[in-house]
């Protein structure tokens, strides 16, 4: 097992966070009501997003090989 540290980029969250469409391709439904529901959102996303990064980094498999964002689920 390895450790590693994840840094993303705050303007591309905000990107995100206002691009309905690109939500739709990273979240499910129930993880954009979860941030939506926070004061402080944006940190939020920026975690629910790396942590679906780091899981398929874990798997091997890095991003876009195989499994779609939305297939994970955080909560």
């Amino acid at each position: 097992m390895r450790v590693g540290i994840d840094v993303l980029d705050a303007d591309r969250m905000i990107k995100i966070s206002k691009n309905e469409k690109h939500l739709s391709q990273v979240f499910n439904s129930n993880e954009v009501e979860y941030f939506k529901d926070s004061n402080n959102y944006l940190p939020r996303l920026a975690g629910m997003y790396c942590a679906k990064e780091a899981f398929l980094k874990a798997l091997g498999i890095g991003v876009r090989n195989g499994i779609n964002f939305q297939e994970i689920e955080v909560g």
